[in-house]
């Protein structure tokens, strides 16, 4: 309901507001005076543009720098809101108006909460949306129920197709339509499923041969791989003949054992003999402990060569007292006692052992004795080690008792026998494995174009797969397509059948309400184009009510459809008559005007009308003067 609806700026109003009430609400006024702006503005409020008006500077009054709605209004909800847009030119321009909204809710006196508003970068659609939300209006179902214009009301008598859209049918329309459309496009993809079918039955076919090939040429790459590695198997062992060289190494071993054994018998042979050398030992022990035994001879012979020592020096030098213990010395004295030392020394030398040659001797034959037990240590060794190494050659030929030698020999020449035989197998190996090589080059060649072309037939099958499962999906989806489209189009059927039968009823009953001679037997509405069929009592016979009725007639009809429409698509909180007495002779203006009265289609009914209105209880009345207007 519309409580208050401020204008300013527009068209022919400078600045006016004007109260309204709930009910029916009569606008009256002289042609011309400004009545239709009031409904023009209430549009402009609620869609930013008038239908008709190619820009707002078509709305804006002379003179003015801008135009202005306020509209303060009960929605659904039962909430109070105020809406207000604005068209301003911009300094210095002459032809563009730039638009401003805001949206507020009236919270109590004085108290207001902003909903939505341009300033904070909110857009008309969103706005659109709100008040649709609001009031359940809608630009379209404004154009075609809520305001009801000035000499349009019978047009509706031939069909609308927006009415589709505002009774919600469509929707369904609108499925059926796509669902006919996304039918049609998989039914045309699916027409290439045929050949795409045959393409992959065809590469189907390639792969299973592709790998028969290839299972083929594996197995014959692998017998060929594994006589390659028994012939270059066969070739290593030939070349290598372990049993021949353990031996020779064993043989060799023996002849150096052997050779060590005559080494360290002759070795032992040149050390005297054993029992000498402990026969001289033993005598030199002897010898030293005589020595021994006669220690002061030693020593007596040691003091007489220190006493001629020092005498013969004294003598030589002239000396005339002892040095030793200072008595006078007489060179004839002298002379004598040396003579007597001399002799006694002579004689203690013969008599004398040679003790440091006994040494030297003994320790010779102590080296020789040592030298004789290492040398046959080293025999003994040596013998163990030929011993050793026999052994281990002849473990190496068990049961032949001939010398190691004369063994490795014939062994040796039995080798060079099989070598020679090896020699011309090996060339025959060797050229039968070239062979094999060259077809394992050529096999594996193969595999790699096959391998390659099989990849390609992966890549083409699995393509191909792909695409046939899409077809194949999306024709099962056009099939169901088909049946959706089948089913929105019953549905769409269903809905204008019940909205048609609906609407004729309603229009019937408030054509009944609002005529003064009910001369309509029945009113249907043909579901294909909502047009209008009435059959009048002196016919019987359904026909166009733009045949049927006359001029006044067809306006009461239009009216009665449009208000059936209100009574459908609302509630709403207002709606909007242009002259619906336009076209009226006196008797039916007179009870239209007042039976509009006792409608209850919605909570607030505004009216304008230039002629008399009756006196209806409880109506209304706003009166627009031009000098008000302007």
């Amino acid at each position: 309901m519309i409580r208050r609806l401020r204008v300013k700026g527009f068209r022919r109003y400078v600045d006016a507001a004007f109260e309204f009430g709930p009910g029916v609400t009569f606008i009256d006024g002289k042609n011309n005076a400004g009545k239709t702006t009031l409904f023009l503005a209430i549009e402009y409020a609620l869609t930013g543009t008038v239908a008709g008006a190619r820009s707002q500077m078509m709305l804006l009054n002379p003179g003015a720098k801008g135009l202005g709605v306020e509209l303060v209004f009960v929605g659904r909800d039962r909430k109070t809101y105020k809406l207000q847009r604005v068209h301003q030119l911009p300094p210095r321009a002459k032809s563009r108006l730039v638009g401003h909204f805001t949206l507020k809710e009236i919270v109590g006196d004085g108290d207001e909460r902003y909903i939505l508003s341009s300033d904070f970068q909110d857009h008309e659609d969103a706005l659109a949306k709100k008040l649709a939300e609001i009031t359940g209006i809608s630009r379209r179902v404004l154009d075609l129920a809520v305001h009801i214009r000035q000499g349009d009301i019978a047009s509706i008598l031939e069909g609308d197709p927006r009415l589709d859209i505002a009774l919600g049918i469509t929707a369904a329309g609108t499925a059926n339509e796509e669902m006919r459309s996304l039918a049609l496009e998989d039914e045309q993809a699916a027409e290439a499923l045929p050949a795409l079918e045959a393409s992959l039955a065809h590469v189907e076919r390639e792969r299973g041969v592709a790998s028969s090939d290839e299972s083929a040429l594996r197995a014959k790459l692998e017998q060929l791989r594994g006589e390659a590695a028994g012939l270059a198997t066969r070739q290593d062992d030939d070349a290598n003949d372990d049993s021949l060289a353990a031996l020779s190494a064993a043989v060799d071993a023996w002849r150096d054992a052997s050779d060590d054994v005559e080494r360290a018998e002759q070795a032992l042979a040149a050390v005297a003999v054993e029992d000498t050398l402990d026969r001289d030992r033993a005598e030199l022990k002897r010898t030293l402990e005589a020595a021994a035994a006669r220690g002061d001879e030693v020593e007596r012979r040691y003091d007489l060569q220190a006493r001629i020592r020092r005498r013969a020096e004294q003598v030589e030098r002239g000396a005339t007292t002892c040095d030793h213990c200072g008595a006078p010395l007489d060179s004839s004295r002298a002379a004598a006692e040396l003579a007597e030392w001399k002799r006694e020394l002579d004689a203690l030398l013969a008599g004398a052992i040679d003790v440091r040659g006994a040494e030297d001797r003994l320790r010779e034959v102590d080296r020789k004795l040592s030298e004789l037990r290492g040398a046959r240590k080293t025999a003994e060794t040596a013998r163990q080690v030929q011993a050793d190494a026999e052994s281990a050659a002849r473990a190496l030929v068990p049961g032949d008792s001939r010398r190691l030698d004369e063994i490795e020999a014939e062994r040796q020449t039995l080798h060079e026998r099989k070598k020679l035989d090896r020699a011309a197998q090996a060339a025959r190996d060797e050229a039968r494995l070239e062979a094999i090589t060259s077809a394992i080059a050529d096999i594996e060649t193969r595999l790699a174009t096959q391998a390659s072309r099989g990849g390609e037939l992966d890549r083409e099958h699995a393509r191909l797969a792909d695409e046939v499962d899409r077809l194949r999906r999306r024709r099962r989806r056009a099939a169901d397509f088909r049946m959706l489209a089948s089913a929105f189009k019953t549905l769409q059927e269903d809905l204008r059948t019940r909205a048609a039968t609906e609407l004729a009823a309603s229009t019937f009953a408030i054509h009944k309400a609002l005529s003064v001679e009910h001369e309509i037997l029945e009113v249907a509405v043909d579901p294909a184009r909502y047009q209008v069929l009435v059959t009048p009592r002196d016919t019987g016979q359904a026909m166009p009510a733009s045949l049927a009725q006359g001029g006044g007639h067809r306006l009461l009809l239009g009216l009665a459809f449009r208000l059936a429409l209100v009574e459908r698509l609302g509630p709403f909180p207002f709606v909007l008559l242009d002259e619906p007495t336009y076209g009226l002779d006196e008797p039916h203006r007179q009870a239209l005007l007042e039976r509009i009265s006792s409608l209850s289609l919605c909570e607030q009914i505004l009216v304008i009308t230039h002629h008399a209105m009756g006196s209806a209880p409880g109506q209304q009345r706003i009166v627009v003067d031009k000098l008000v207007a302007a």
